[in-house]
């Protein structure tokens, strides 16, 4: 699961991390300047381009712990942009040598079984290769954990010298050490620390839980050193921080007008913890929690199902300490972060659970048995086949963490309505014309357009989610050049087939009656209201009765009524070419007044925009090549008029064309359908230019 394509490629943090180890690396510090700016520039990866820096008293620094590239920098400097990945193996390397002495004390039999199933039953090892602290904050809990509380289990096997190391004194200093670095690197694993003191506690283990406390000041000293020193605030996550990339520019130097905005929209934008849980947003983010097709531990860490299963059964209270302390970090992103309890889209699981799951192995008693450790491989591998075949269906349409979950096993489960952000997703259109309404595309098998889409036959299913605060019939604009067409739609509880004959305009419309919504809550993007939203998931496929192949564009309407006096318009003034060059550009100019009763805007689902339309007659009659469109300068109210310019675009064959220049109602009619003449139209000779002679 979350198989990548290259490590060139990088996604989510990796792009800032990287940027932290190069800085390092070059710079010797984390502040972000012109030659930071220039290495982003010049990297081909666009996922690298992608920076969450922060602004402090010493200028602007990246906004990441400062520890991860801290700790990459001697295999930075030696095998470059690898090094991250490099020490991600060296550190779970050693965590896994830890836990095989650990589990010694626990038995012989089926050690190695048990330490494969925590690795291998779960999304561990995708991690590695991923240049995010991830693999690293595991790396620390097991290792943390293990030189905590080992000493509690008594080894029954002396003959290894270097395990008695784990009962020496300086064994959960050490472990207080990996833990608090675990904690300063994302605060809600301080609970792992917090359930080693307590078991040890409770077990009157009083030296070595004032060594492990020991370690954790040490920790906490170090961190805010190296986070003071190299980043110039004792926080990353609490200084005004913010995303930039190449679209906003980077912030080197004196800040920029547009990095000062940004930053000014980062403070009103920033993520919150919520202080008052709504019950509702909770509970369906629970259920994805454990079976959510992109975050379930389910099906993400089948392997973490046994392990807390086995230590629930008799726990000792070593169990029972660390099992309190994984529900706490649970509880605290459920309940303080549901819409962000995952750890962001850009990940494959649930990151944020990841750093706990160790604790699970660690607080187990005794050895599982062979069979009950049968099921969590099962799981694993029926996912993994299917992540795998998924992947190789969709990888050419995108290549975002999530595309193991676009198809097969994955698709089965529920869809995480409540989640802000999963990588890969096409993008969210809204519809302004009523009470917020969403329409999302959860998986890449369709191309999208300005408040369109384009269904295709022999193409998966196209799953939306629409999401909106009423049960009003979902309507779509399906527009096609197809005789006939059949379109399916499906969701959790029923079926229907649609026939269309030549979808043009009002032709077009489908209604459907959709079930009742099994999910009712709060948005990610309504969050701070008590509104309640229907969120729908649904499919829709198209095809033909040949099965000869077809394209489709669709608008999702709504409640929108398709008004019909808007066609009406004074033509103020054209100015067309007659003579133009065979592949070359051409600019028409239009001045045009709205006498129709309704306002023409070109950021609606049914768009009023400016278009062209080539003619040409041929053996077989007229051939008619319709060009881009031009978004309107502004919104026009009836009464106002507007000026524009239209681009056209001259094909390379020589010929004599007619030009028609009207404006267009999106998937409705162009208005000379209902005027009986377009705002301007013009014959143009299309010649060849001569060509430039070369240079001596």
């Amino acid at each position: 699961m979350g198989l990548r394509d290259s490590l060139s490629w990088a996604s989510g943090d990796e792009g800032t991390y990287m940027a932290m180890a190069e800085s390092l690396a070059r710079d010797g510090d984390l502040l972000f300047s012109s030659a930071d700016r220039e290495r982003v520039e010049s990297t081909a990866t666009p996922g690298e381009r992608n920076l969450i820096l922060q602004r402090t008293e010493r200028g602007i620094t990246y906004s990441k712990p400062v520890l991860y590239p801290v700790l990459a920098l001697p295999f930075t400097l030696v095998v470059g942009r690898y090094g991250l990945v490099v020490l991600n193996v060296l550190a779970l390397a050693g965590a896994l040598g830890l836990s095989y002495l650990y589990l010694q004390r626990l038995g012989r039999r089926n050690l190695l079984l048990t330490l494969v199933t925590f690795v291998g039953a779960s999304v561990l090892l995708p991690y590695l290769v991923w240049r995010m602290s991830d693999a690293l904050l595991v790396s620390f809990t097991l290792a943390g954990l293990i030189l905590a509380l080992a000493a509690v289990r008594k080894s029954k096997d002396r003959s290894l010298h270097v395990a008695l190391f784990l009962d020496s004194p300086l064994a959960p200093f050490l472990g207080g050490l990996l833990l608090g670095f675990a904690a300063l690197m994302r605060y809600p694993n301080a609970l792992l620390a917090v359930g080693a003191l307590v078991a040890l506690a409770t077990l009157k283990r009083w030296q070595r839980a004032a060594n492990l406390l020991l370690g954790l000041a040490v920790a906490v000293l170090i961190t805010l050193g190296l986070t003071i020193w190299l980043g110039g605030a004792p926080d990353p996550y609490r200084t005004t921080r913010a995303t930039f990339n190449p679209t906003v520019g980077y912030p080197d130097g004196p800040e920029s007008e547009v990095a000062i905005k940004q930053f000014r929209g980062a403070e009103l934008a920033t993520v919150r913890l919520r202080t008052q849980p709504k019950p509702r947003v909770v509970a369906f983010s629970s259920l994805y929690f454990l079976v959510g097709r992109h975050t379930g531990i389910l099906i993400y860490f089948p392997a973490a199902i046994i392990f807390a299963l086995l230590a629930f059964w008799r726990p000792d209270r070593v169990a029972l300490s660390l099992l309190a302390a994984v529900a706490g970090i649970v509880l605290f992103y459920l309940l303080l972060l549901p819409h962000n309890y995952f750890g962001g889209g850009a990940a494959v699981g649930n990151r944020y659970f990841l750093a706990a799951y160790p604790a699970l192995l660690v607080a187990q008693r005794r050895l599982p048995r062979a069979g009950w450790m049968l099921a969590p491989w099962l799981v694993a591998i029926v996912a993994l086949v299917s992540a795998l075949s998924s992947g190789a269906q969709t990888r050419p349409s995108d290549r975002a963490s999530q595309a193991h979950a676009y198809a097969g096993l994955f698709r089965l489960l529920p869809y995480e309505s409540t989640l802000q952000s999963i990588e890969g997703s096409k993008e969210r259109f809204w519809l302004h014309d009523w009470q917020w309404e969403m329409l999302h595309f959860a998986d890449p098998y369709t191309r999208l357009g300005s408040f369109s889409f384009v269904l295709e036959t022999g193409r998966p299913p196209t799953e939306i989610e629409v999401v909106n605060a009423n049960d009003a019939p979902l309507r779509f604009l399906v527009v096609s050049g197809a005789p006939k067409l059949f379109v399916d739609f499906r969701d959790w509880r029923r079926s229907e087939t649609f026939e269309l004959a030549r979808p043009a305009g009002e032709r077009g419309i489908i209604e459907i009656e959709p079930s009742r919504p099994w999910r009712r809550h709060q948005m990610w993007f309504h969050w701070e209201l008590d509104q309640i939203f229907n969120a729908r998931v649904f499919r829709l496929a198209l095809r033909t009765p040949d099965n000869s192949p077809a394209v489709a564009e669709v608008r999702y309407i709504g409640p929108a009524e398709i008004p019909h006096d808007i066609y009406s318009r004074e033509v103020l003034a054209a100015e067309l070419p007659t003579l133009a060059g065979a592949g070359t550009v051409s600019v028409a100019t239009v001045r045009v007044r709205n006498t129709s009763s309704q306002t023409w805007r070109s950021d609606r689902v049914l768009a009023v925009n400016l278009g062209y339309r080539l003619f040409h007659r041929t053996d077989q009659g007229v051939e008619v090549i319709e060009g881009g469109r031009t978004e309107l300068p502004t919104t026009v109210t009836p009464g106002e008029e507007f000026e524009a310019e239209i681009e056209i675009g001259w094909p390379a064959a020589e010929r004599n064309y007619g030009l028609s220049i009207d404006l267009v109602h999106e998937g409705i009619a162009w208005f000379e359908e209902r005027n009986g003449a377009p705002i301007a139209r013009s014959e143009v000779r299309v010649v060849a230019l001569p060509r430039a002679e070369p240079q001596p």
